[in-house]
């Protein structure tokens, strides 16, 4: 059964299996050992993952088309949320050690920031039920422990080739049926390297649907990155009136976000109070002066 469209494009057209996931630069024997295991279904072949690289450039896309090609039973995890030895120990200890007739992934985004004690805790956990289960580990930044990585096959992430991004967006198009220009593919992709995401969103906002009912892609001569932004920081603005710090943070990853002095702004926009506004004002203050301006 064909999976139902959301009419959201980033969204309906991520990958979800093998063959649609283009792969980032990993040694051709580690990566046709990779593919092997995935296309055979040998979970036993399949190693630890660890997956570095900066946010919207795949790993998450990765990590779901692994899980979804094992038809795995998961265990899901923002680490920079839950990063202590307890979570390690109480969720990740006790679903490793369950029995199931269906593969097992354990999937922990953000496990960069995992605390040190806590990856020593995980390392004796993947040592220990390395038959039942396999781990996806995710981050930005190389802040693993040696001994996590001397287990697991480590893959850096780079952003993909504008050609390669080109023939993809140009698919995408050609599937909806919407009429474009390459200058006009290829000016998207300047504007929003290496963002793929962002570029797909954009495209789907400019295809204007014309008289015959066909639609044809209109890039205006000057790009607005902001016609993008905007329906992210109002996303970002709803989830913190309700408190909803993870997914937040998800919307910061999963759309490669970190225009931090907009969010500062259209916060300063929509905040009624003084008090609030003057609090606002500080974080736009300190914004140069913090190592992570996500934190």
């Amino acid at each position: 059964m064909a999976e139902k469209k959301t009419g959201i494009w980033y969204i309906d057209y991520r990958p979800k299996s093998l063959d649609e996931y283009v792969f980032p630069y990993l040694d051709q024997i580690e990566k046709e050992k990779l593919i092997k295991a995935i296309k055979e279904k040998d979970f036993q072949s399949l190693p630890h993952l660890i997956l570095i690289g900066e946010a919207g450039t795949g790993k998450t896309t990765l990590a779901n088309v692994i899980i979804n090609e094992f038809n795995a039973l998961t265990l899901s995890l923002n680490a920079s949320d839950e990063r202590g030895i307890d979570t390690i120990r109480e969720k990740v200890k006790t679903f490793a050690m369950t029995g199931s007739n269906r593969p097992k992934i354990v999937f922990l985004d953000e496990a960069d920031q995992l605390t040190r004690d806590a990856q020593e805790i995980l390392r004796n956990i993947m040592e220990t039920y390395a038959k039942n289960v396999r781990f996806i580990l995710t981050g930005n930044y190389d802040r693993f422990i040696q001994p996590l990585k001397d287990r697991s096959l480590v893959i850096r992430f780079k952003a993909l080739p504008k050609e390669d991004i080109k023939r993809r967006l140009k698919e995408i198009l050609e599937n909806e049926r919407v009429e474009y220009k390459e200058e006009d593919v290829d000016r998207v992709i300047d504007a929003f390297y290496p963002s793929m995401r962002k570029m797909i969103q954009y495209m789907q906002q400019h295809a204007v649907e014309k008289e015959d009912g066909n639609r044809i892609l209109v890039i205006p001569e000057r790009i607005n990155k902001g016609d993008v932004e905007e329906e992210i920081l109002s996303e970002i603005f709803t989830n913190f009136k309700k408190g909803n710090i993870y997914e937040i943070r998800k919307i910061l990853i999963e759309k490669d976000f970190n225009n931090w002095i907009a969010l500062y702004r259209y916060f300063f926009d929509q905040v009624e109070s003084d008090v609030e506004k003057l609090i606002v004002y500080e974080f736009l203050y300190r914004h140069n002066m913090v190592a992570d301006n996500e934190l």
